[in-house]
């Protein structure tokens, strides 16, 4: 995944594409007759703010498959044999190992795909459902790895 642009909220890959050149150096890039694209190769518009074409509109154009298969939860546990324990004078011992989030296997480039909702300073409900779905950058599920020791005496 590339770094994101910080100056400008968007991920590098986003922010290279169809860059625009001058023609006249010392006009405007605003004249539609003063500008070309400089990597005319690309399929995608570059998204900028203030764009004469407002290319960084929401749009279909900016999906991005975000299929993912994810193994949430590992449990691993031993119980060790009644006749070791004897000889230390344990009842019964028993240890387990959990993770959860183990792994998510996506080819989505953003951080997390299960993007879900975010939150919105203007909303009544902390929620906005307008932006259901789209990838605001929230923070990926963080794995977590639990180890466990039951003793019984």
């Amino acid at each position: 995944m590339d770094n994101p642009n910080t100056t400008t909220n968007k991920f590098r890959r986003a922010a290279d594409y169809a860059k625009i050149g001058l023609i006249n150096e010392k006009g405007s890039d605003t004249d539609i007759y003063n500008v070309y694209v400089e990597s005319a190769g690309r399929w995608m518009p570059r998204m900028s703010a203030g764009d004469v074409n407002d290319n960084d509109r929401i749009s279909s154009l900016y999906i991005e498959d975000g299929s993912y298969l994810r193994v949430q939860n590992v449990s691993l546990a031993y119980r060790f044999p009644h006749k070791w324990m004897e000889k230390l004078r344990i009842a019964s011992c028993r240890l387990s190992l959990n993770i959860q989030n183990l792994y998510t296997l996506t080819r989505y480039t953003g951080f997390d795909p299960e993007v879900g909702m975010t939150m919105d300073q203007y909303s009544t409900n902390g929620q906005d459902a307008l932006m259901n779905g789209i990838d605001t950058g929230r923070y990926p599920t963080p794995r977590i790895f639990t180890l466990g020791l039951n003793v019984g005496f």
